[in-house]
C-alpha cells in the first residue's frame, strides 16, 4: 500500500512539475494575450491588439534564443534621422526596479513607491518586478486577470494622469511601461523580446525582458533582468549578461521617426539604441567578506571599503561585463537580503551576506546622431527606497533626463470628434502619414475613457482599411479617412467623456488620439 501511495506521488509530482515547465515556457504581453515560445520558434511579440484579432496579422520577430551573427545576420541601418529633425526637448524617465519575493501587492506599498507631485512628474515610469508570484496557480490565474501589482500600480499612476502603454511578464519578472497621457500620441513603437537562463535556458524563473521605446524620435531599450544568485556563480552572470546585451529588438525601418516607411526593417541590439538601461535583480554579490564582516562595517557606515568587493564593479573595471556602461554611486546601503518586514539583515540559518543585487545602469550613444550633443543624458537620482521592508529586498529607483527630438506631428491625426447621444451613429476622421499605408498592418481605433489607465481599457472599436487594397494616393504623403460607429452605445459605468485612439498592431502602440467628446444618454 505505501509503495501505491510513493507512486501515486511521484506521478503528482511529475505532472506539477510538467505543467510549471509549460506555463513558465510562457510570456504574457500587453492586452493580457499568452503567447507560447518553443525551443525553435519566433519570440513573442508585444503588441496592443483587440483580444479578436486574427493571429496571422501579428508580426514576427527575430528569435533571441538562437544563435545569430550579430554583425552579419541582422540589418543593422544607419540612423538617418539628421535629415528630418533636430533634438528640442528633454524627457524625464524614472525607472524603479523591485524584487517583490512573491509577496502581493497593497494599496499602502504602492502608494510610497511614487511619491512625485505634478511640478517633478516624469513622463515615462518603467518598473521592473522580479518575484512576482508565479507558482502555478498564480500563473493560470494571470492568464485572464492581472497580478496584484500591476493592478495596484495602474491604478495609482492612473490617478496621476498616467497610462499603461504595455505589461510584460516572463513567469516572475515583470515590465510595466507608463506614459504621460500627453505624451501617448508621440509613441512611435513599442516592442518587446525576452531571454529565459534558468534550468539551461528552458526555465523563465531567471532571465529577462527587454523592451524597445520609440517616443518623439528617442529610440531607448529598456531590459528587466534577473539573473543567477549566489556568490560563486559570478562566471554565470557575466555569461547571461553577454547574452542579454545581444538580444534584438525591432527597431522599425531605416530612415528615422517620419522618412521610415521604406527600407529594410532594423534589428538592433540593446546597446544599440539611443539611449539603453538595465535593471532588475542582477545578484552580484560581495566578493571575500563573511556576513560578520560586511555587518560591522555597515554599523560604521564604511560603504567604500565594501564596495571594493563588489562583483559587478569588478567585473565592469576589468572589463568583464558592461563595458560602455554606466552607474550612479552607490550611496545607498546594501539592498538585500533582509529579515521580511524589518531593517535587519538576514538572521535565518542561512546568514546571506548583504549585497547591492539591485541596480540601474545605463548607457547613451551619442554616435548615432551626426550633430554633436544631439544625444545627451543625465543621471539625476539613485536611490533606494529603505522605508518599504515587506520584501527581502529594498527597491531601487533612478531618475533621468535625455534629449528627444521634439514634438513632431503624430503619424495620425485626428478631425475634432463631435459630442453624441448614446445610440447614434459615431461619425468621425483622421488622416494617416503614408508610412503607416505602406506597413499593411491590422490597425484599429478604440473608444476610450477620457482618464483611460491602460490602454486595454477600450470599450469599442473598429478596424481601419487594409491599406494594401489600393486606398490612397502613392504620391500623397497623407490619406484622409471617414468612418462611421453606427448605433454607438456605452454603459454608464464608463463615464460619459472619451476619446479616439489610433493603435498600430505592428507597432505596438499608439499613434494618435483625438479631442475628448461627450457621449450622453437619450431623453426619456
Amino acid at each position: 500500500m505505501s509503495t501505491s501511495i510513493r507512486q501515486f506521488a511521484r506521478s503528482i509530482l511529475y505532472c506539477c512539475f510538467l505543467l510549471n515547465l509549460f506555463i513558465t515556457s510562457r510570456v504574457t504581453c500587453a492586452d493580457g494575450a499568452i503567447e507560447f515560445c518553443e525551443a525553435e520558434s519566433e519570440c513573442a511579440m508585444d503588441s496592443v491588439t483587440p483580444n479578436e484579432i486574427n493571429d496571422d496579422h501579428h508580426e514576427e520577430s527575430h528569435n533571441p534564443l538562437s544563435p545569430s551573427d550579430e554583425e552579419g545576420s541582422s540589418q543593422m541601418a544607419n540612423d538617418n534621422r539628421e535629415q528630418v529633425q533636430v533634438p528640442v526637448r528633454k524627457l524625464k524617465l524614472q525607472i524603479l526596479t523591485f524584487n517583490v519575493a512573491c509577496r502581493e501587492a497593497t494599496s499602502e506599498v504602492v502608494e510610497k513607491l511614487f511619491t512625485f507631485g505634478d511640478e517633478d512628474a516624469p513622463d515615462l515610469i518603467v518598473i521592473g518586478f522580479q518575484e512576482v508570484s508565479a507558482g502555478p496557480i498564480s500563473r493560470i490565474s494571470g492568464m485572464v486577470t492581472w497580478d496584484s501589482w500591476t493592478t495596484l500600480v495602474t491604478s495609482n499612476l492612473g490617478k496621476r494622469r498616467f497610462v499603461r502603454v504595455t505589461e510584460c511578464r516572463l513567469v516572475g519578472i515583470v515590465t510595466l511601461i507608463f506614459c504621460r497621457r500627453e505624451l501617448l500620441a508621440n509613441l512611435q513603437r513599442v516592442q518587446a523580446t525576452w531571454l529565459r537562463t534558468g534550468f539551461w535556458g528552458y526555465w523563465g524563473n531567471k532571465g529577462a525582458v527587454a523592451h524597445h521605446v520609440t517616443i518623439c524620435g528617442a529610440e531607448i531599450a529598456l531590459v528587466n533582468a534577473h539573473l543567477t544568485p549566489q556568490t560563486e556563480f559570478l562566471q554565470k552572470r557575466l555569461e547571461e549578461q553577454a547574452a542579454i546585451l545581444k538580444l534584438h529588438l525591432n527597431g522599425g525601418r531605416d530612415g528615422g521617426a517620419k522618412s521610415n516607411g521604406g527600407g529594410e526593417e532594423r534589428l538592433l541590439t540593446v546597446e544599440q539604441h539611443d539611449y539603453s538601461f538595465l535593471f532588475g535583480d542582477l545578484n552580484f554579490r560581495l566578493d571575500s567578506l563573511t556576513f560578520d564582516e560586511i555587518g560591522k562595517r555597515l554599523v560604521k557606515g564604511d560603504l567604500a571599503s565594501l564596495l571594493e568587493h563588489d562583483q559587478l564593479l569588478k567585473s565592469r573595471k576589468q572589463g568583464a561585463a558592461f563595458v560602455g556602461w554606466s552607474e550612479g554611486d552607490l550611496n545607498f546601503a546594501p539592498t538585500y537580503k533582509f529579515n521580511p518586514n524589518s531593517d535587519v539583515y538576514d538572521t535565518s540559518s542561512k546568514r546571506r551576506a548583504p549585497a547591492w543585487t539591485d541596480r540601474v545602469l545605463f548607457k547613451c550613444c551619442p554616435d548615432n546622431f551626426s550633430l554633436p550633443g544631439a544625444l545627451t543624458m543625465e543621471l539625476m537620482t539613485y536611490r533606494s527606497l529603505p522605508f518599504l521592508s515587506e520584501s527581502d529586498h529594498r527597491p531601487v529607483m533612478a531618475e533621468f533626463v535625455f534629449q528627444a527630438f521634439g514634438d513632431e506631428e503624430p503619424l495620425v491625426n485626428f478631425d475634432k470628434v463631435s459630442d453624441l447621444v448614446s445610440g447614434t451613429d459615431l461619425h468621425f476622421a483622421y488622416t494617416v502619414h503614408a508610412q503607416i499605408v505602406d506597413e499593411d498592418s491590422a490597425d484599429w481605433v478604440g473608444i476610450y475613457p477620457a482618464e483611460m489607465n491602460s490602454l486595454d481599457e477600450y470599450v469599442y472599436y473598429t478596424w481601419t482599411p487594409r491599406w494594401q487594397d489600393g486606398a490612397g494616393d502613392d504620391d500623397a504623403d497623407w490619406l484622409q479617412v471617414m468612418s462611421t460607429i453606427p448605433s454607438l452605445t456605452v454603459a454608464p459605468s464608463t463615464g460619459t467623456k472619451f476619446v479616439l485612439v489610433y493603435m498600430s498592431a505592428s507597432r505596438g502602440c499608439p499613434l494618435g488620439m483625438s479631442n475628448s467628446f461627450e457621449v450622453t444618454t437619450p431623453m426619456p
